[in-house]
């Protein structure tokens, strides 16, 4: 059984601190991914002095973009779904809070 981990792709200071995000990058967020790639992409960060996004931003993008592409509608129908779910709580709280 392959464990998981939650990479954070802001990775920790270093010695001489990260590098400066490049005018145009986006924000980072966590993804889980298996320990094993995780701790690999962390050394390679360390060892070249990027960030963990940066070193798989380039190698994921295209992959993610297509398989995200071609399941749009469904992908849309779903957040439309949750935005609709968050609004009925938000209600329901307020109804509550009276």
């Amino acid at each position: 059984m392959r464990t998981s981990a939650i990479m954070d792709f802001t990775m920790p200071p270093k010695k001489g601190g990260r590098p400066q995000k490049d005018a145009g990058e986006q924000g980072t967020a966590q993804v889980r991914i298996y320990t094993d790639l995780a701790e690999k992409i962390y050394d390679l960060a360390d060892l070249l002095d990027r960030t963990a996004a940066s070193i798989c931003d380039p190698i994921l993008r295209a992959e993610v973009e297509e398989q995200w592409e071609e399941h749009r509608a469904a992908i849309e129908k779903m957040r439309a779904l949750r935005k609709q779910q968050e609004e009925i709580r938000e209600k329901t709280a307020a109804k509550k809070q009276r």
